[in-house]
């Protein structure tokens, strides 16, 4: 796969489509709101993540119980990265935008109004499914925009990914001493309503030659594909629960299994595949999927060890620093600078034609962050270092695959190479975070804390993940330039 390089702005116009009139000011508007969606997004996948500890007074529920809500959230995700992004190449992205946005106000109204956990976990589904239409947001902007946005807007979309995080998770921390649970969805839903305003305000009617009927997605392709989808990702977040060895999971797993073969043959003889032949093809595309799904297991597996070291009382555990959820968000912040540092470099690497050489470099200094954490924590200084350095891979490997992928396609087809990332993205996420769960139960005693021998461990393996996701992306890279 050759690198397409994207051309200079040589006009006021910015417009891609003839007649039309955007200026750079309201084409920052629209970068602009990709990087909101996917921040608001993002923060509200992880605010309740320091919530759950109270879930489980105020429901009178298990911890089994209550991780529903963010496992369904991720479920959900997972089935709309499959059918929205892929839909607005059929149906445009305006209109798939605004049901993800018209998804998050109705989840968190939910949330607010509906006080059971019951009420939660379906606000919560509706959450996660409208969350995946922050994705659209770059291929909205590759069709309505000249080509030279798509980076700006690719860089906007990871570092909103990245602040959100951070954001949401002290927000959430906040919660617990400023807010009831209730009242912090009354706040999510007017925070998504305005957004959802925005989008109906701002960003410009689909055009008709960028929706084509033609390029949809079969249906029993699409039904496969989010049905393995659901049953991997369910099988990974019951795993510890349930036990790896309990007959419902290896029989989820085989299931899973199964309708992933039946897809792969359909989807060799279909002439309405739900991603593009040609596209899985190409060794390079190959080769960053592949990446991309390892450096999102790595991301998830460092988003379950780092707040869990950053909040352990150094008493209960023998280790860590002892911080409340709000303090171990504002410690969290210099990973999502570093974020941002790495996505704007990515981002120009991306106007030279050098995004595939970005995931390994990207890759190789999350791996360094890694390493870094696992042999030095012993103060806030030495966490915040590897922090940073693995914030700065991370951001630098998410723009540049999400970028790849876009600009391996058409604009016709924007959104089914946005499908293909969102559920790469989502299938990582499913695999990091109970593998990190995994290797620190293995070193914890019955019903007490992690034991800091777990942290090692888990953090090699992090780090020998994003080592692999590296000299994939570069492999990568070299069939490029051959």
């Amino acid at each position: 796969m050759s690198q397409t390089q994207l051309p200079e702005i040589d006009t006021k116009n910015v417009a891609r489509h003839k007649g039309d009139f955007i200026s750079r000011g309201r084409a920052a508007l629209l970068i602009l709101l990709v990087g909101l969606g996917s921040g608001l997004a993002i923060g509200a996948s992880v605010a309740l993540s320091p919530l759950l500890n109270s879930l489980m007074g105020q429901y009178n529920a298990s911890l089994a119980e209550v991780s529903w809500t963010l496992t369904i959230a991720s479920i959900a995700g997972a089935v709309a990265a499959v059918i929205l992004p892929r839909l607005s190449d059929s149906s445009g992205d305006k209109r798939m935008l605004l049901v993800g946005a018209l998804a998050l106000v109705v989840g968190a109204l939910l949330c607010a109004i509906i006080d059971n956990l019951f009420g939660l976990i379906v606000g919560q589904a509706l959450i996660g499914f409208g969350g995946i239409s922050s994705f659209i947001g770059v291929t909205m902007v590759r069709r309505q925009l000249k080509s030279t946005y798509a980076a700006p807007a690719v860089a906007a979309l990871t570092v909103g990914s990245g602040v959100g995080l951070a954001v949401g998770y002290v927000i959430g921390g906040l919660a617990l001493e400023v807010l009831t649970l209730q009242q912090f969805f009354w706040a999510n839903a007017g925070v998504f309503a305005l957004f959802l305003i925005a989008l109906v305000v701002f960003v410009p009617k689909d055009h008709h030659e960028d929706v084509d009927p033609l390029v949809r997605a079969g249906s029993l392709g699409t039904i496969l594909l989010s049905t393995a989808v659901v049953l991997l990702l369910l099988a990974f977040a019951q795993g510890p629960a349930w036990g790896w060895t309990d007959w419902r999971i290896l029989l989820i797993a085989a299931a899973a299994v199964v309708v992933a073969i039946v897809w792969v043959a359909h989807e060799r003889k279909t002439t309405m595949p739900v991603f593009d032949r040609e596209l899985i093809k190409n060794p390079a595309v190959r080769g960053v999927v592949a990446g991309l799904f390892l450096i999102n297991a790595v991301f998830f597996i460092w988003l379950v060890l780092a707040p869990t070291f950053l909040q352990m009382p150094p008493e209960l555990g023998g280790y860590g620093l002892g911080l409340s959820p709000l303090q171990a968000g504002l410690a969290m912040l210099p990973e999502a600078a570093a974020h941002v540092i790495g996505v704007t470099l990515a981002a120009n690497g991306l106007k030279r034609g050098r995004g595939v050489l970005g995931t390994g470099i990207g890759a190789l200094a999350a791996a360094a962050g890694l390493a870094w954490l696992a042999f030095f924590q012993g103060g806030m200084l030495e966490v915040i270092i590897g922090f940073v350095i693995f914030g700065f891979g991370f951001g630098t490997f998410g723009t540049s695959a999400i970028g790849v992928l876009q600009l391996a396609v058409p604009e016709s087809r924007a959104g089914m190479a946005m499908s293909l990332t969102a559920v790469t993205t989502s299938l990582g996420a499913g695999f990091g975070a109970p593998v990190a769960a995994v290797v620190l139960a293995s070193f914890s005693l019955p019903d007490g804390p992690p034991s800091v021998d777990g942290f090692l461990p888990a953090y090699l393996v992090a780090a020998g993940l994003a080592i692999i996701a590296g000299v994939v992306a570069l492999d990568a890279y070299r069939r490029t330039r051959t």
